[in-house]
C-alpha cells in the first residue's frame, strides 16, 4: 500500500465527514457496563428483530441476563438469531448457545473448530434490536463490566440497515440461511460502516490528519503501512498519542508490543499505559473524524480477522477525543528514554514471538 496514495484519498474522506450531521444518529458508550446495560435492555424491548454477532458469549451471569432477554423477545414472535466465533465462544457452544437453540432461538457458529483451524476469526460484535444498533469492542462476559475501559456505539436510524447487511451476509456464510432485512442503506451524512478494509481505512484516516490522531487499542503491534503513517503524521506537526494498558492480558502480545511501543516513541509518537483498569476500548479520533468498533491495532485484526469499524463525526467525535484525553490523565506515559520495562522472561517471549508477529 503506498502511504501517499492513501493520504490523497484520505483528503476526500476528511472533507466528507466534516461535513457530516450524524450527531443525533450516534451515542457513544465509554464505560462498558453502560453500554452492556443499554443492550440489554434493547435486547429485551424489542419485538420485531434481535440479531446478535459476538465473538465472546460466556455462560456466566451476564450470559444468562442476556439468555433471558433473548428468549423473551423470541417468544413474544421477534426474530431472534444469534452468531458466535467458534474459537472466541468455545466455552459456551455446548451450554448457553445450546439452551438458546432449545427455546426457540436461531443460532449458529462462525468458524467452528471442528471444521476449520482458529487463525481467521470472525471478531465482530454487533447487536441490533429492532432499528438501533450496538457496535464495539465489547463481548458479553463478566469481565467486562469491571475495571475494563471500553468503548460502544448506540446507533439509530437508517444508518441501522448497514449493520443489517453485514450481519445477513456473515449468517448466510456461517448457516447457508438468509435473513429478510429492512430495505435501504446509510445515506449522505450517516455513520460509515467499514466491514472489509479495515486497515486501510485505518491508513487513509491517519494519513489525512493535520490536528491530532488519537488510538486506543488493548494490543500494539501495527503492520509497517499502520506504523509509518502514525511516525510520518508526527513528522508534519500532528499530535500523535496511543493509549495501551498498563498490563496487557496476553503475555505473548505484550511482550512483543513492547518493541513496536520503543520504535515508535523514540519517532515522536506519545504512548501512555492506562492505569486505572485494562483498556480495551478500539477507538481512532483524527481531527474531527471517529471511528470505532472490534479491530485491534494489530496483524490479527487489521489483516486476518473479520471486522467492523464504524466512522462518523460531529458532536458524538468530540465526545470520544474528550473521552480519549480524560483517560490520559489516568495513564502514566512511557518515557523516550526508558520506553521497555520487561524482564529477563519477557525479552526471552519477546525474541522467540516477534518473528510470529504476522499472527498475533
Amino acid at each position: 500500500m503506498n502511504i501517499d496514495d492513501c493520504r490523497d484519498s484520505a483528503r476526500g474522506l476528511d472533507s466528507f465527514w466534516r461535513d457530516t450531521k450524524c450527531a443525533s444518529e450516534v451515542e457513544v458508550l465509554t464505560e462498558s457496563g453502560q453500554a452492556l446495560e443499554s443492550m440489554l435492555s434493547a435486547v429485551g424491548l424489542a419485538r420485531h428483530r434481535v440479531w446478535v454477532e459476538m465473538y465472546i458469549l460466556e455462560d456466566d451471569a451476564l450470559g444468562r441476563h442476556f439468555e433471558r432477554a433473548l428468549v423473551g423477545s423470541a417468544s413474544a414472535g421477534a426474530d431472534v438469531r444469534v452468531l458466535c466465533d467458534g474459537y472466541g465462544s468455545r466455552h459456551g457452544r455446548w451450554s448457553i448457545l445450546s439452551r438458546l437453540r432449545r427455546s426457540g432461538v436461531r443460532v449458529a457458529v462462525s468458524r467452528p473448530l471442528w471444521r476449520e483451524f482458529p487463525d481467521r476469526r470472525n471478531h465482530r460484535k454487533i447487536v441490533i434490536a429492532d432499528r438501533q444498533a450496538y457496535v464495539g469492542g465489547v463481548n458479553i462476559a463478566n469481565r467486562y463490566l469491571y475495571h475494563w475501559r471500553d468503548v460502544c456505539l448506540r446507533v439509530q436510524g437508517r444508518s441501522v440497515a448497514e449493520f443489517e447487511r453485514v450481519f445477513a451476509e456473515d449468517w448466510m456464510r456461517a448457516s447457508g440461511q438468509r435473513c429478510e432485512r429492512g430495505q435501504g442503506s446509510a445515506p449522505r451524512g450517516d455513520v460509515r460502516v467499514v466491514a472489509e478494509g479495515v486497515e486501510s481505512a485505518v491508513v487513509e484516516c491517519v494519513g489525512g490528519a493535520r490536528r491530532c490522531v488519537l488510538l486506543s487499542t488493548p494490543y500494539f503491534v501495527p503492520p509497517p503501512e499502520v506504523e509509518r503513517a502514525l511516525t510520518e503524521r508526527v513528522t508534519q506537526g500532528v499530535e500523535v498519542a496511543v493509549l495501551i494498558p498498563d498490563v496487557c492480558d496476553s503475555r505473548v502480545v505484550g511482550a512483543v508490543a513492547e518493541e513496536y511501543i520503543a520504535r515508535v516513541v523514540a519517532r515522536g509518537v506519545r504512548v501512555w499505559r492506562y492505569t486505572a483498569g485494562f483498556n480495551h476500548a478500539k477507538t481512532l479520533v483524527t481531527d474531527d473524524v471517529a471511528m470505532v468498533g472490534s479491530a485491534n491495532f494489530d496483524y490479527r485484526s487489521l489483516r486476518r480477522n473479520r471486522e467492523i469499524m464504524t466512522l462518523f463525526g460531529g458532536r458524538a467525535a468530540e465526545h470520544l477525543e474528550r473521552d480519549f484525553r480524560h483517560a490520559l490523565s489516568r495513564s502514566v506515559e512511557v518515557r523516550r528514554s526508558h520506553p521497555s520495562r520487561q524482564g529477563a522472561l519477557d525479552r526471552l517471549i519477546r525474541l522467540l514471538a516477534t518473528p510470529l508477529h504476522p499472527l498475533l
